[in-house]
C-alpha cells in the first residue's frame, strides 16, 4: 500500500534543527511529506501505523490496526532511540 504527495520534504536536517516543541506533534502530509527512507508513524485519522517513504511514496511498514493509505493525512517523527548504558 502507498500514498503519494506533492508537498515539500521533511529531511534528516529538518530533523535535527526543528524546535523541541514540534516532536511529538503530527504535521499534516499535504503541507510537509518526510524524506526518503525517512520512517514515521502515519495516522488515517482513526488508526496509526509505521510507515516509511519510499520513491515519494509512503509505505506500510507496520501497523496493530488497519490503516486506510488512501486516506492518511497525517505523520509524526519518531524519537531517536535510546542510548545503551
Amino acid at each position: 500500500m502507498t500514498h503519494n504527495h506533492t508537498s515539500e520534504s521533511w529531511t534528516e536536517e529538518d530533523q535535527a534543527n526543528s524546535e523541541p516543541d514540534f516532536y511529538g506533534k503530527w504535521v499534516e502530509l499535504k503541507r510537509i511529506q518526510p524524506a526518503e527512507n525517512f520512517k514515521v508513524l502515519i495516522s488515517d485519522g482513526d488508526n496509526i501505523g509505521h510507515a516509511r517513504m519510499v520513491y515519494g511514496q509512503l509505505q506500510i511498514v507496520a501497523s496493530n490496526d488497519f490503516v486506510d493509505m488512501s486516506k492518511v493525512t497525517h505523520w509524526m517523527s519518531l524519537p531517536e532511540p535510546p542510548k545503551a548504558s
